[in-house]
């Protein structure tokens, strides 16, 4: 792709409109993560095509704001292209919104205002002359992809353990209290929570794109896809209004009264109609977020169930790749083998849908690139040596799974094993917490950091991250950061990843997926769903405490137990010597 061409013609367009700068972000009206290919903007003005990133066009400058997962990968793909990377978060690196304060104050910005937030759009207003009714890349990407179109189907109540009604009555309960007349939600996974449904056929993350509003006397949805004969019928005998989604800014901009929208992910375009209306803002987070957050009884054994399901798939794979460093083989296996053997291997499931988020298989030099992802020009063959990372995800009819493990395949360096046991050690403290009513996710972050701290490393990254239910693998409000403030919940599902990464030499990550749950005496604890075992060839068994090993063993045996129905008889084996740990006896692969 010719970068610097695509930049001349937007500031052809820019030229135009009279306009000193122009913003694109990596969003789609809905602010949604993963983005149909029709809303990849920024990734077709810059070829950065991490998930997340904002860039920003001058009439002779371009930059791009990325977080600290994409760094390594930013830098790779912007060379030559004329940007600048911003690398979000450090102390240096001023905000978008500082940067447009200090170099474009009064100067007229636009940007596409569906793929930007309320929010964002009100703080930069306060700082330059901000139109949001231009969309430049529609202008230059002349062969931009279509709208996608999916089957949408229903999720039964019994999957889910609550009826559509009962939540559209919970949803007007928390109404009443606010004082809302109207409820505006544009998050695809919320309105997929309220009127339950899923598109199975989308990857990632199974829900269309859709609008929802929700009032005293009616409840109208905007659900871009095919429904299904099943899911229409139900929707209307449950009182649903369905309407066309291209209707939803129309009506929008006809309510009155106090509406209900949360500015953070309604994006500037709808926040326009709402003000064209006279309607007064609620401005809050929608209570749809905490609600489905906490998992129903039947969610919570739903996602049980897809873990074991997920764990026998993972312990396959980690078996096939040990075997291979047994026999010699592990040099003719790559990082894309890896990505389609995790894919084979889910598919043997029962109730396999998708992947829930792209693989990440990253050998040695790789594995410190946090969210990398192996193509045919990065594709590269593993040797016998060092670390393969792992970060997998699936989706099932049961539930969403996340997993991330660090493989080794074959001798380590003092600093590999070292590195890996100080992660391995921030794990076990995380998922060992107990913990009272009220704890935020900041307040026990520290507890996956200090391992890693007392050798000197620590990540950029959130130690931990929400995740819902045959939903988006990334979820609010739950997670664990310094930064986090939404507190804990019983029934709510959250990751716990933390990971040390040395560029140009390896990265380590470990991750599970853990529900918290109430203790008897009202405390609460994480019980951690992942099931797949650790790789004990790289622990150094010495910087383990007696409470560590005992974590660790404990998993291990109820990762055997649960999943030696689900294996062969070789894996089994494997798994059993693998998990009888004990921290005295070093077991390896038995090819």
């Amino acid at each position: 792709m010719d970068i610097p061409a695509r930049l001349a013609a937007l500031r052809s367009k820019m030229a135009e409109h009279g306009l000193d700068a122009y913003i694109i972000t990596s969003a789609d009206p809905h602010m949604s993560e993963y983005v149909e290919d029709r809303w990849k903007g920024r990734e077709y003005i810059s070829g950065f095509d991490g998930s997340a990133g904002t860039a920003l066009i001058t009439r002779d400058r371009a930059y791009l704001w990325t977080d600290s997962r994409y760094y390594i990968q930013a830098a790779a793909q912007l060379d030559g292209t004329g940007y600048t990377l911003m690398k979000a978060g450090q102390k240096d690196v001023p905000k978008l919104t500082e940067f447009v304060g200090e170099h474009l104050k009064g100067c007229n910005v636009g940007t596409d205002g569906r793929t930007i937030s309320s929010k964002t759009a009100d703080e930069l207003r306060e700082l330059c002359s901000l139109t949001c009714d231009i969309d430049l890349i529609g202008d230059i990407w002349t062969d931009r992809p279509a709208p996608g179109d999916y089957l949408v189907e229903e999720l039964s109540a019994e999957t889910v353990g609550e009826t559509r009604i009962r939540r559209i009555e919970r949803v007007r309960e928390a109404m009443a209290e606010a004082g809302a007349d109207h409820l505006v939600t544009a998050a695809c996974d919320e309105c997929a929570w309220l009127f339950g449904y899923r598109a199975f056929s989308k990857i990632y993350d199974p829900i269309p794109l859709a609008y929802a509003i929700v009032s005293a006397d009616r409840v109208r949805a905007y659900i871009q896809g095919t429904l299904s004969d099943a899911l229409f019928e139900a929707l209307i005998r449950d009182g649903i209004q369905l309407e066309p989604y291209t209707r939803f800014e129309g009506h929008v901009a006809a309510l009155t009264g106090k509406v209900w929208a949360d500015r953070g992910t309604v994006n500037a375009r709808i926040a326009e109609k709402l003000a064209q209306s006279g309607a007064e803002l609620i401005d809050r987070k929608s209570p749809i977020e905490m609600m489905k957050a906490v998992k129903t009884e039947a969610e919570q054994a739903g996602m049980t169930e897809a873990h074991i399901r997920d764990g026998a798939a993972l312990t396959r794979f980690i078996y096939g790749i040990k075997k291979r460093c047994a026999e010699g083989s592990i040099s003719s296996y790559t990082e894309l083998d890896a990505v389609q053997d995790m894919e084979r291997l889910r598919g043997d499931q029962a109730g396999y849908i998708g992947p829930s988020f792209a693989t990440i298989a990253a050998y040695g030099p790789h594995g410190a690139i946090v969210h990398y992802d192996p193509d045919e020009d990065t594709n590269i063959p593993c040797e016998a040596r060092s670390f393969l990372l792992v970060d997998t995800g699936g989706q099932y009819d049961r539930g969403t799974t996340d997993v991330t493990r660090t493989i080794a395949l074959g001798e380590l360096t003092d600093e590999e094993k070292r590195t890996y046991t100080a992660v391995l050690r921030g794990h076990l403290a995380l998922g060992a917490a107990v913990f009272p009513e009220g704890t935020k996710g900041q307040h026990i972050d520290a507890l996956a950091r200090l391992p890693l701290w007392e050798i000197g490393l620590d990540f950029g990254h959130g130690t931990g991250h929400g995740v819902g239910f045959i939903s988006c693998v990334h979820e609010g409000p739950n997670s664990v950061s310094p930064r986090a403030e939404a507190t804990f919940r019983e029934g709510m599902v959250t990751s716990n990843e933390p990971g040390a990464y040395l560029e140009g030499k390896f990265g380590v990550r470990i991750e599970d997926l853990v529900l918290c749950r109430r203790r008897e005496d009202g405390m609460l604890y994480f019980d951690t769903l992942t099931l797949a075992p650790f790789d004990t060839d790289a622990i150094v068994w010495d910087m383990l405490t007696d409470r560590e090993i005992r974590l660790l063993t404990d998993y291990h045996r109820r990762v055997y137990d649960t999943l030696r129905p689900c294996l062969d008889d070789d894996t089994a084996e494997w798994l059993k010597g693998v998990t009888e740990t004990g921290g005295t006896t070093i077991p390896h692969c038995r090819g």
